[in-house]
Protein backbone atom coordinates (compact mmCIF):
# COMPACT_ATOMS: atom_id res chain seq x y z
CA UNK A 1 0.00 0.00 0.00
CA UNK A 2 1.64 3.43 -0.90
CA UNK A 3 1.48 6.34 1.72
CA UNK A 4 -0.90 8.58 1.85
CA UNK A 5 1.86 11.42 0.94
CA UNK A 6 2.06 9.75 -2.15
CA UNK A 7 -1.63 9.63 -3.35
CA UNK A 8 -2.23 13.25 -2.40
CA UNK A 9 1.11 14.30 -4.34
CA UNK A 10 -0.22 12.36 -7.28
CA UNK A 11 -3.93 14.39 -7.15
CA UNK A 12 -2.33 17.72 -6.76
CA UNK A 13 -0.33 16.79 -9.47
CA UNK A 14 -3.24 15.82 -12.02
CA UNK A 15 -4.80 19.22 -11.03
CA UNK A 16 -1.92 21.33 -11.45
CA UNK A 17 -2.57 19.65 -15.08
CA UNK A 18 -6.09 20.37 -15.31
CA UNK A 19 -5.33 23.79 -14.35
CA UNK A 20 -2.72 24.38 -16.83
CA UNK A 21 -4.77 23.02 -19.86
CA UNK A 22 -7.72 25.13 -19.11
CA UNK A 23 -5.66 28.04 -18.98
CA UNK A 24 -4.20 26.95 -21.96
CA UNK A 25 -7.13 26.66 -23.79
CA UNK A 26 -8.47 30.18 -22.97
CA UNK A 27 -5.12 31.96 -23.85
CA UNK A 28 -4.28 31.90 -27.80
CA UNK A 29 -1.00 32.78 -26.78
CA UNK A 30 -0.07 30.02 -24.48
CA UNK A 31 -2.13 27.69 -27.45
CA UNK A 32 0.24 28.48 -30.09
CA UNK A 33 3.21 28.40 -28.23
CA UNK A 34 2.52 24.73 -26.76
CA UNK A 35 1.22 23.91 -30.96
CA UNK A 36 4.88 25.44 -31.36
CA UNK A 37 6.67 22.95 -28.81
CA UNK A 38 4.66 19.68 -29.89
CA UNK A 39 5.48 20.56 -33.65
CA UNK A 40 9.18 20.94 -32.63
CA UNK A 41 8.94 17.80 -30.72
CA UNK A 42 7.61 16.14 -33.44
CA UNK A 43 10.37 17.32 -35.65
CA UNK A 44 13.00 16.23 -32.93
CA UNK A 45 11.25 12.86 -32.91
CA UNK A 46 11.67 12.34 -36.32
CA UNK A 47 15.14 13.26 -37.42
CA UNK A 48 16.30 11.41 -34.43
CA UNK A 49 14.42 7.98 -35.56
CA UNK A 50 13.84 8.69 -38.95
CA UNK A 51 16.86 10.35 -40.39
CA UNK A 52 19.99 8.10 -41.34
CA UNK A 53 23.33 9.38 -39.92
CA UNK A 54 25.64 9.22 -42.76
CA UNK A 55 28.69 11.48 -40.31
CA UNK A 56 29.60 11.52 -36.61
CA UNK A 57 27.84 14.56 -35.98
CA UNK A 58 24.79 13.76 -37.35
CA UNK A 59 24.88 10.46 -34.87
CA UNK A 60 25.40 13.17 -31.99
CA UNK A 61 22.71 15.29 -33.04
CA UNK A 62 20.37 11.95 -32.92
CA UNK A 63 21.55 10.99 -29.79
CA UNK A 64 20.96 14.49 -27.87
CA UNK A 65 17.81 14.51 -29.78
CA UNK A 66 16.51 11.58 -27.86
CA UNK A 67 18.24 12.82 -24.36
CA UNK A 68 15.10 15.41 -24.90
CA UNK A 69 12.53 12.99 -24.21
CA UNK A 70 14.34 10.50 -22.00
CA UNK A 71 13.63 13.18 -19.30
Amino acid sequence: MLPENFTSLHKEEEQIRVDSLRLIERDVSLSDHLAMIHESMDIIYALAHDHDNTTEDELTIQYLGLRLFNL
